[in-house]
């Protein structure tokens, strides 16, 4: 698969759907930025209002070529976000690649996030984070797989069951 960076850079999508073709491949990742709208003054509900505008600009191509649009549950996107873009969006070449850490982030429970968004999923990023208590503050760090709070087990196996493609699921190590 090929990494296209951020959705909103819609010629740099469409490029990294060029690369994709050149490869052999049919899965794109991509990204919706999250912690970062927010302390340039931008609500998120706003920002996913934005991505969802390029998305649709890019989407008809991805369809034509059969390929897929894979966009991360990235860091600061809760669950709702992505919800809300998968529905405004239903088609079939707009999927996810689910990071199964990245809900810690915005303290959701791994597994709900992997059992809801796996019927979209088409490739994963697995990832673990360990969470470390101090006199402060909570740290988030990541560490090891199978380290951390994220039972990967039980994600791998939601994953397998419940992708829409599970014999072409990617899962990649992150």
């Amino acid at each position: 698969e090929v990494s296209a960076g951020i959705v909103k850079d819609t010629e740099g999508v469409l490029r990294a759907l060029e690369y994709n073709a050149a490869l052999g491949t049919n899965v794109v990742r991509s990204f919706m930025e999250g912690f970062g709208v927010q302390f340039k003054g931008i609500s998120l509900d706003d920002y996913v209002s934005d991505a969802i505008s390029h998305i649709k600009k890019v989407l008809p191509e991805f369809e034509r070529r059969g390929c897929y649009l894979c966009l991360e549950n990235h860091g600061g996107l809760r669950m709702k976000h992505i919800r809300r873009v998968l529905n405004e969006l239903p088609s079939e070449h707009l999927g996810l690649c689910l990071d199964t850490g990245n809900a810690v982030l915005t303290f959701e429970d791994p597994i709900a996030v992997i059992e809801e968004l796996a019927p979209r999923t088409y490739t994963c990023h697995l990832k673990d984070w360990k969470l470390i208590r101090n006199a402060d503050c909570l740290i988030v760090r990541g560490c090891a797989l199978g380290d951390g709070v994220v039972n990967l087990p039980t994600a791998i196996e939601i994953l397998r069951k419940r992708s829409p493609r599970p014999a072409e699921l990617h899962l990649n190590i992150e």
